[in-house]
């Protein structure tokens, strides 16, 4: 099984990546990330739905694109080299010492199935996953389902996935109309619904800033000034404020809780398509 690491070809993290990954002994390579704010004005035109750029100037910004884009680019790998199944990981994520354990699990998990598993993960309000039907790698994680289709959390800093799932995404997400981590979007316009996650998150976030600008003019007004100044000034008491910010606001996206409601993620898209369809 491959891990692809996906980052810009001069960026600075990646040697404290080389290092994480000296450390677990595991096998990878780099994806060269693309920088949506190299992009030109055609390049944009010819890969993104122009309605959904106008409509969404803030979500869709030229950091937006480019994480989009590097993400389709890699898929469109795994399906032209026939890789069976891969681990995703963007270069701001800290891998903690049971990331091994779980490589090795689901690398010789044998299975035929299409699914998609998120390894780290977020969201703006309380999530649930189904513990009916759950999967335990070892005595500390498992493999879950969420309950229901706003369950799906949201952000693809790590995700394992298999070539079937890749295959779909490469179909559903070009011209570019949502963000890279829009999974109930993917799951919704594709026939794909196989999403699941590890709990607890066997990856973390590093509180590294953007190197692509993914989140600066959607910021409210106040993280964008410190942003600006930050930027502009480079100063380490504005450096550590900024961080401790984007840990803030990490803690209060990572409300998750397991239960015992089945999981009816599959029957709710189902019905919604026959809602649809009279």
């Amino acid at each position: 099984m491959k891990i692809f690491v996906i980052s810009l070809k001069t960026s600075e993290r990646r040697k404290r990546f080389n290092a994480q990954m000296e450390k677990l002994n595991l096998p990878f390579e780099y994806f060269d990330a693309v920088n949506g704010k190299e992009l030109s004005a055609k390049e944009v035109s010819e890969h993104c739905d122009e309605e959904a750029l106008n409509a969404n100037p803030k979500w869709l910004n030229r950091g937006a694109i480019g994480c989009a884009l590097s993400h389709l680019h890699l898929y469109k790998k795994m399906v032209a080299l026939d890789i069976e199944k891969a681990i995703i990981i963007e270069d701001d994520m800290v891998l903690t010492d049971d990331f091994a354990a779980i490589y090795k699990f689901l690398a010789e998990r044998k299975t035929n199935t299409e699914e998609l598993i998120q390894l780290y993960y977020r969201a703006f309000d309380l999530v649930e996953f189904s513990e009916i039907g759950s999967l335990a790698i070892n005595t500390k994680f498992k493999i879950f389902k969420p309950v229901t289709l706003d369950d799906i959390p949201s952000t693809n800093g790590c995700y394992y996935l298999t070539k079937s799932v890749a295959s779909k995404l490469v179909k559903i997400i070009s011209p570019i109309r949502v963000t890279a981590d829009s999974w109930k979007y993917f799951v919704l316009k594709s026939d794909f619904d196989n999403i699941k996650v590890i709990h607890p998150r066997p990856v973390k976030y590093s509180g590294a800033k953007s190197e692509i600008d993914y989140h600066g003019s959607y910021s409210n007004i106040i993280l964008r000034i410190i942003k600006l100044i930050s930027d502009k000034l480079n100063l380490a008491p504005i450096n550590f404020l900024q961080e401790k910010i984007r840990k803030s606001i990490e803690r209060d996206m990572s409300q998750f809780k397991t239960t015992n409601k089945k999981s009816t993620l599959k029957l709710q898209k189902e019905k919604l398509f026959e809602s649809a369809s009279l």
